[in-house]
């Protein structure tokens, strides 16, 4: 088992909780899950490709949780953010990282009696996984450590030594299709899905529910066994809600039931009768909202 107090995590990941670290999901990923194992009273390290302007290592959660802002001078040159000079950073993380992680945060984790986690994320740390593997089986400290290495997307698969790594890490990714992908390249992942802060359970305020709902201008929900009022309007022969986001031009019609939309035509480059961007933008603010049928569900 692994128990608070006697193991360290230490993640390894490009993107990072700063605003500047932040591209896509991983950036979300790693600040979560870092902060749910300090929670839980686990010692946790996190290395990541960080803001330039704030300082290179900090704490919180009294001491527990660590943030580690990695290849900060090369950041300085890029500052739009973490993926601008992407190629540059992989390299420095490749030849400054591993040796860094083993000296400074796993040999000593070892020497108070720990088991140490690493986990690795996305094709930036596949090699610098395999290098720290490397490291630890030199220094005779292999079976100490447990190395993950994890797929949120195919993103860069060509870039990834899968011998290497499959034979050096545990791979892991987070759903049976990631899973599936990654048998074209001959592995076979654990799936390990995403989890959901607890933050993300609380209530929701009933009054940003009510802006937000005013803001897309979406009908009231009925709850259900309830009478809709003598005045609602009563919902079309498909039984479907139209929507009207708010904005200007062509985005401030209502919004077809899925049963209503044209057909795309065969051949050619038919349309559905507008841009499917606009579909995707409505379909999202639709289910945002809990747009419903009216007169109840």
């Amino acid at each position: 088992m692994l128990e608070p107090g006697q193991t360290t995590f230490i993640l390894l990941s490009f993107e990072g909780p700063d605003e500047y670290s932040q591209a896509g999901g991983l950036g979300v990923r790693v600040k979560e899950l870092s902060r749910a194992l300090a929670e839980r009273g686990y010692e946790t390290h996190l290395f990541f490709v960080g803001d330039p302007t704030l300082p290179a290592d900090e704490s919180a959660l009294e001491g527990r949780l660590w943030l580690h802002r990695w290849s900060q001078w090369i950041s300085r040159y890029h500052p739009v953010g973490v993926y601008d000079g992407e190629d540059d950073k992989v390299a420095d993380l490749n030849r400054s990282l591993p040796d860094t992680v083993v000296k400074d945060f796993i040999k000593p984790a070892i020497a108070r009696g720990n088991t140490v986690v690493v986990l690795g994320e996305e094709w930036h740390i596949a090699h610098a996984m395999t290098l720290i593997s490397d490291a630890l089986y030199f220094a005779g400290l292999r079976d100490r450590c447990l190395l993950l290495w994890n797929a949120n997307n195919h993103f860069a698969f060509h870039r990834i030594n899968w011998g290497q790594l499959a034979f050096t890490c545990t791979l892991l990714t987070v759903s049976r299709y990631m899973k599936h992908i990654m048998w074209r390249w001959g592995v076979n992942p654990i799936v390990v899905p995403n989890g959901i802060p607890g933050s993300m359970m609380a209530r929701v305020s009933q009054a940003q529910v009510r802006a937000v709902r005013a803001a897309v201008n979406a009908p009231k929900s009925q709850p259900a066994g309830t009478t809709p009022p003598a005045n609602a309007t009563p919902p079309d022969a498909a039984g479907s809600t139209s929507l009207t986001a708010v904005s200007a031009g062509a985005y401030n019609e209502p919004v077809a039931s899925p049963e209503r939309r044209a057909p795309r035509r065969r051949g050619g480059h038919g349309k559905e009768g507008q841009p499917m961007t606009v579909l995707a933008f409505r379909r999202h603010a639709a289910h945002l909202c809990r747009v419903v049928p009216r007169g109840g569900p």
